[in-house]
């Protein structure tokens, strides 16, 4: 049975309000917190924090608000009390204790709601490497998962959490803490996603250090395998310190490059060796395995199209469905009026059909480019959306052709 007055005042008459954002520096502040509102101290309460601390240590009462129900190790952390965690621990209290955030109090609305959030967890996302450790010694569970999504089927760990938030000391510490077989399925989970942190803004401080770790630690290959990720332009830098520290690049990352007219990326790839007229599933989608001239041309990627050309990649060749790239180009899309895009189309038509491309190559229908344009071209008329630039492609095309024969 608890006595203490002061808990009973705070724990059943005054909920918490904003503790997240009124941030008091130290966690004996925390009485303060509770009884004021919009962070309105009350000094007469304040003076009595340690006797309150105390107590509820001793008798292993999680202060627990009705619309938060957030333990107090967890609001510890993210006010960064490391003094307060320090009597937790030597009070023998749980540090493997949940929170069920239902209201995305830790997430600020941004996150489906999670259950089973550890304070492990936490200080992956904050990057509170000293806190992490405390605890890590004092036996937290570097395997506890929490479970999110609509479904909660979705689960991550500390380590997850601490990949996706692109803290690599505390992901180095965890991984080398543990068995290292527990955080492998979810690593090649999330190594797309990881590598992708590289091309954020540099809000993610340690996006560049979180590769370091990856490059380290793990198999140059098994990094290669979510190469994909670093082929937006945007990447560039990502992709040049991935390439530069071994990792091998892959023809699904040139395919991908292409798509995305990452020039810099897809010249990168060729420097290293890549084969550049390999038929390659777009995402590992096999009916969709294609060149990546087949893959700049059909999505107006102009830039990497001379790019390719320049290296001599073969225009000639076709797609799992028989397309070449010129068929690709001017079957893939129409344009009701003249835009950047459309110009696009007819620069890569002149650059596919100056480099020699067969005009009359056919597909696995038996349409050549100009029969496959034509088609595009009358169905989209019906729908009430002619292509501005039919004649521009059909005069292409015609002299082409004409050459030929």
């Amino acid at each position: 049975m608890v006595t203490d007055p002061i808990f009973e005042l705070a724990t059943h008459e005054l909920p918490i309000y904003n503790l997240q954002m009124c941030t008091p520096k130290n966690f004996v502040a925390l009485a303060a917190t509770l009884m004021f509102f919009g962070c309105a101290t009350n000094s007469v309460v304040a003076k009595d924090i340690g006797p309150l601390s105390e107590h509820l240590l001793k008798q292993k009462w999680y202060l627990v608000d009705p619309h938060r129900d957030m333990p107090l190790l967890h609001q510890a952390v993210i006010i960064g009390d490391v003094a307060f965690i320090d009597r937790w621990i030597e009070s023998g209290n749980d540090v493997d204790i949940a929170y069920d955030d239902k209201r995305w109090n830790l997430h600020n609305g941004s996150a489906s709601q999670i259950r089973g959030e550890t304070a492990l967890m936490i200080t992956a996302q904050r990057d509170q490497i000293e806190i992490a450790e405390k605890l890590i010694r004092a036996g937290a569970n570097l395997y506890a998962q929490s479970h999110h999504g609509s479904d909660l089927k979705h689960t991550k760990s500390a380590f997850g959490y601490a990949m996706e938030s692109a803290h690599a000391h505390i992901a180095r510490l965890i991984w080398e803490k543990s068995d290292k077989l527990h955080f492998l399925e979810e690593l090649t989970r999330n190594m797309r996603l990881v590598l992708g942190l590289s091309c954020t803004p540099s809000s993610k401080s340690g996006k560049y250090e979180m590769i370091e770790f990856l490059l380290e630690d793990f198999d140059k290959k098994f990094v290669s395998s979510g190469l994909v990720a670093l082929t937006e332009p945007r990447c560039e830098k990502a992709m040049q310190l991935v390439l530069d520290r071994g990792a091998t690049p892959t023809e699904a990352a040139l395919i991908a490059a292409a798509i995305h007219g990452s020039v810099k990326t897809v010249e990168l790839l060729l420097d290293r060796g890549i084969d550049m007229n390999a038929m390659v599933p777009e995402d590992g989608v096999i009916p969709n395995a294609k060149t990546a001239l087949i893959a700049a041309a059909e999505n107006s990627r102009a830039a990497v199209v001379a790019l390719l050309l320049r290296r001599n990649a073969n225009a000639n060749l076709q797609d799992s469905t028989g397309r070449t790239a010129l068929a690709a180009v001017v079957s893939k899309s129409i344009f009701t009026q003249r835009t950047e895009f459309g110009d696009k189309q007819i620069e890569i038509m002149n650059l596919l059909l100056a480099a020699g491309v067969d005009a009359n190559i056919r597909d696995n229908r038996g349409k050549t480019p100009a029969d496959s344009m034509e088609e595009l071209a009358t169905r989209s008329a019906k729908a009430g959306y002619p292509d501005a630039y039919l004649e521009d492609k059909r005069g292409l095309i015609g002299r082409y052709q004409s050459s030929a024969q």
